[in-house]
């Protein structure tokens, strides 16, 4: 017969690492589903740029539950997204050809260049998808470009959210759509 251990205490060291683990990213997302002090309604009628950045956090966190497509790196993609897509409200990006987004001149910048390159190839997937066939290009290569960008980044910075966004990119632009088309 086999052992019984517990498995909550065989954490891994990059999630030890990390001060929100699955159990408080869930509960997270249960409190943004169910606090009845956020505003409801349309996305479009909010106050400030915070309570876009919640409703659409909201918003994915759950078409993830209702999916059933519980894992901590949809869920930390899901409280990223909305703070890019917020960044973007008010800014434009440095420029729509990713080609640029390859041109650094130290490590510092390529990191920052790479996750501005991915960011812009996500809005385009994922906000923009006839833009993506501009210039000849379909939007697959948007998601592949997408992908290495992010993925370069977490290399260069080892910042986790680029290994979680180039890891589900797909999916994290679809629960993004579809959270924008239920609000």
């Amino acid at each position: 017969m086999g052992a019984i251990f517990d498995i909550s205490r065989k954490i891994n060291e990059k999630d030890a690492r990390d001060s929100e683990n699955l159990n408080n990213l869930l509960k997270r997302a249960h409190y943004l589903i169910k606090n009845s002090s956020l505003p409801r309604g349309p996305i479009l009628k909010v106050s400030s740029k915070d309570d876009f950045i919640r409703k659409l956090e909201r918003g994915i966190s759950q078409e993830i539950l209702q999916k059933k497509m519980v894992g901590r790196g949809l869920f930390v993609c899901g409280i990223y997204v909305p703070k890019v897509i917020a960044h973007y409200l008010s800014t434009s990006p440095r420029s729509w050809a990713m080609a640029d987004y390859l041109q650094c001149k130290n490590e510092i910048e390529e990191g920052s260049s790479l996750q501005q390159g991915a960011d812009v190839c996500f809005l385009i997937c994922c906000l923009f998808p006839k833009r993506g066939n501009w210039r000849l290009m379909k939007i697959s290569y948007y998601q592949k470009m997408g992908v290495s960008f992010y993925y370069r980044f977490y290399q260069q910075t080892g910042k986790e959210v680029g290994y979680h966004m180039s890891d589900n990119f797909d999916q994290i632009v679809e629960l993004t759509n579809q959270s924008f088309n239920s609000l």
